[in-house]
């Protein structure tokens, strides 16, 4: 086996966990809202293996690492040499070292994976193939308007169609969708869902980020207007009025530019100064005096703030 260059087997891992450039509280409250950006976040967290990866995720090239040969079962040493045997040459000639990265590293989770997907009756050089696909599809590498044709990995390749034997070994490694597909075109998976970052692809990663931080604006927005709503009816039915403090400066009565009698409510520390003013009619002036008095008298309301 020394003759291969079998050189990531091993878990790919990043220099050093990046600091997130935001505040991350808002992907963990949009896991537990029932807003409809909840079901985003959750795609995007399964995506990356985790709300916590989601967080951390950053654009670093993954990083090689030795080969452990002792890693792999000795029963298995033999098919891993000869999926290399294809992988190794096509990774270096079509692809970059991040790719070969993730190839190997999937390749040593379905060796390690008690399903043991890879022992089904396919010839190595299809497995391989398989391999590679699955790697392209969970980046979004593979498919129309995308770097890769399913077509012109199979003629590289040497082999017919194996996107169905590569959907089994990703379905017998968990790595499907769970949830629900995020609903536009430049969907991150490809219907494969790898769950770890250190089997996506920078570019993968790149774009998830923006995908990210949008998602953040998203939720930061409607938290927002969601503060700022007056009237909102609460899940067990109860109803929840919202009011900003405010202080009055004062009230005066004078006359309107129609001539008629109005009275201007003053808000703010100072007449002179207002924050703001309203004009209200007399009669209006004489209701809102009726309903303030009404309120006064009323019993205390615990779900009015």
């Amino acid at each position: 086996m020394s003759e291969h260059r079998h050189r990531h087997l091993q878990p790919v891992h990043h220099d050093a966990t990046p600091t997130p450039q935001f505040e991350p509280g808002a992907l963990r409250r949009s896991l537990e809202s029932d807003e409809y950006h909840s079901a985003t976040t959750r795609a995007l967290a399964e995506i990356c293996g985790g709300i916590e990866a989601l967080e951390q995720l950053d654009d670093d090239a993954l990083m090689e690492a030795p080969f452990d040969i002792t890693a792999v079962p000795v029963e298995d040493q033999a098919l891993v040499n000869e999926l290399l045997t294809t992988i190794d040459p096509f990774c270096e000639t079509f692809l970059d070292d991040e790719y070969t990265s993730i190839v190997h590293r999937l390749l040593a989770r379905a060796i390690a994976h008690p399903a043991h997907p890879l022992r089904r009756r396919a010839g190595t050089k299809r497995i391989a193939a398989a391999l590679v696909w699955i790697a392209l599809k969970g980046n979004n590498a593979i498919g129309r308007r995308r770097g890769w044709t399913g077509e012109t990995l199979w003629y590289l390749l040497g082999v017919s169609d194996c996107a169905s034997l590569g959907r089994g070994i990703a379905s017998g490694m968990g790595a499907t969708p769970s949830i629900e597909a995020i609903g536009f075109d430049r969907h991150p998976t490809g219907g494969i869902v790898l769950g770890d970052s250190l089997l996506l692809h920078s570019e993968a990663r790149r774009w998830l980020i923006e995908y990210r931080e949008t998602q953040i604006e998203v939720i930061s927005h409607l938290e927002a207007v969601r503060d700022q709503r007056r009237f909102c009816v609460e899940r067990d039915g109860r109803v929840e009025l919202r009011g900003r403090g405010v202080t009055i400066a004062g009230a005066l009565k004078g006359i309107s530019e129609t001539g008629r009698a109005i009275v201007m409510l003053v808000f703010g520390e100072s007449v002179r100064d207002p924050d703001d003013v309203m004009a209200l009619s007399v009669p209006d002036t004489h209701q809102l005096i009726t309903q303030l008095q009404s309120a006064l008298d009323s019993p205390l309301q615990d779900r009015v703030g």
